[in-house]
Order: structure tokens, then C-alpha cells, then sequence
């Protein structure tokens, strides 16, 4: 019996964590994409979508940058999303979220989804995501990072 109860306490903290995460990710626009540019972090701010299940988050960087280059040398790369207001409540009330994953393009086949996603989100953005000179490209969630209350952490291991 005791076994089935944590089982349940684990879906109800999990249930609660994706709600965060839904919230956190809907009013949130932009995040910061940490690739590795040479053996060194490279961090740039981009527009981000997430898909309705979690388990990927879509982004629309310009073929000729270095995140882009750097992505294709390497897929591993991480999103930072937070809702920090740059006051001192920050410390209270302010929640992070550290995303890692393998960052791969949309298949043409599956381009219809990543529009009507990203640009559900970012409507402004549409002559941008549609030009040639745009990737399509979404992270794979592996892992989600919470931090909220300066201190409180927690960890999502996503199944795909």
C-alpha cells in the first residue's frame, strides 16, 4: 500500500510540475540558447515555442549565425526560460527553468506543426520564420531543471 501511495504522490508532484512548466513556458517568449561555440558556452536570446506534450521546444535561428553553426558541430545544447522581474521579490517569486536536450531540424514533413506552433506564439515573426535564410529547429527534451524560491529544485527526466 505504501509503495502505491508514493506512486501517487509522485504523479500528483509530477501533475504539478508540468502545470508550472505549461505556465511558465505559455507567458514566457523568449529563452536563452546555450550552445558550445568551440570549446567555449555561447548564449543567445531567442523566440521559443513549446509543444503541448513538453518533450520539445521549438526555435527559428537564422542559417548564417554562429548558434546555428555551433548546433550543427554539436547537438547538445540547453533553453533557460525564467519569469525574473529584476526586483528584489525575484528571490521569492521568480521561477527558472534549465532545458537540456539534442537540438535536430523539423522534418520537412513535419513543418505544418512547427508553424502552427511557433508562430500560434509568435504571429509578428512570420515573414522571419518563412524566409530560407530561417532553420527550423526544436531541442528534444532530456532533462528539465525548476528552480523556483531561489532554492527549490527540481528535476523531470522526459521519456520520448
Amino acid at each position: 500500500m505504501l509503495g502505491s501511495m508514493q506512486t501517487e504522490a509522485d504523479e500528483m508532484q509530477l501533475d504539478a510540475l508540468k502545470e508550472t512548466l505549461h505556465q511558465l513556458l505559455a507567458e514566457q517568449r523568449l529563452a536563452v540558447l546555450s550552445t558550445d561555440s568551440d570549446g567555449q558556452p555561447f548564449g543567445s536570446l531567442m523566440a521559443i515555442a513549446a509543444e503541448p506534450d513538453l518533450k520539445s521546444l521549438l526555435f527559428a535561428p537564422r542559417r548564417d549565425t554562429r548558434k546555428y553553426r555551433d548546433l550543427q558541430s554539436n547537438n547538445r545544447a540547453s533553453l533557460m526560460i525564467d519569469n525574473r522581474s529584476n526586483d528584489t521579490t525575484d528571490f521569492h517569486r521568480a521561477i527558472a527553468v534549465t532545458v537540456t536536450g539534442r537540438v535536430s531540424q523539423v522534418p520537412t514533413e513535419e513543418r505544418k506543426r512547427f508553424f502552427r506552433q511557433f508562430l500560434g506564439k509568435h504571429p509578428s515573426l512570420e515573414p522571419f520564420v518563412r524566409s530560407e535564410d530561417c532553420a527550423h529547429m526544436e531541442l528534444l527534451v532530456d532533462t528539465y531543471y525548476l528552480v523556483q524560491r531561489f532554492e527549490d529544485a527540481t528535476e523531470w527526466h522526459v521519456d520520448q
